[in-house]
């Protein structure tokens, strides 16, 4: 299959994130009196979650791990990653709005606004590597 079925999937979960977070930077223009470049918040806020993910995941990892699947465990995860995302939204607004206010609230609807990206990226992801793997023949010579 090769390495590179993994990064089209990888650019494909990217790609729906950047536009779904450029989306949410059009509407953060219309709450906040400046204004910022949609796009170069949907990139920003993109890295910012890759970042941001990673280390959360790490830190679940070390401290608490995935290998016991009791759906405590899964729900925990889900909920402190609301307000990893939160977190995340804070710094997207600091670096592009000067001093937003209705922060909090803003920061609490885009985290959820967050998770519900998640299908549609993670499908993308599916998609694209599935397809990828599927039709890269020469891979197996």
């Amino acid at each position: 299959m090769g390495i590179h079925a993994l990064i089209f999937g990888m650019f494909a979960f990217g790609g729906v994130k950047v536009a779904g977070y450029s989306l949410a930077g059009t509407m953060l223009n219309n709450a906040f009196e400046e204004k910022a470049s949609p796009l170069k918040i949907g990139f920003a806020r993109t890295a910012i979650g890759i970042a941001g993910a990673m280390a959360y995941t790490a830190l679940w990892s070390l401290f608490i791990g995935f290998e016991d699947p009791q759906s405590w465990h899964q729900l925990a995860f889900f909920l402190g990653l609301i307000f990893v995302r939160m977190i995340e939204w804070r710094i997207t607004f600091r670096l592009f709005y000067s001093a937003p206010k209705r922060a909090f609230p803003t920061s609490l609807v885009l985290a959820g606004w967050s998770h519900l990206l998640d299908t549609p990226a993670w499908i993308a992801f599916r998609l694209v590597f599935q397809w990828w793997a599927i039709t890269s023949w020469y891979a197996i010579i």
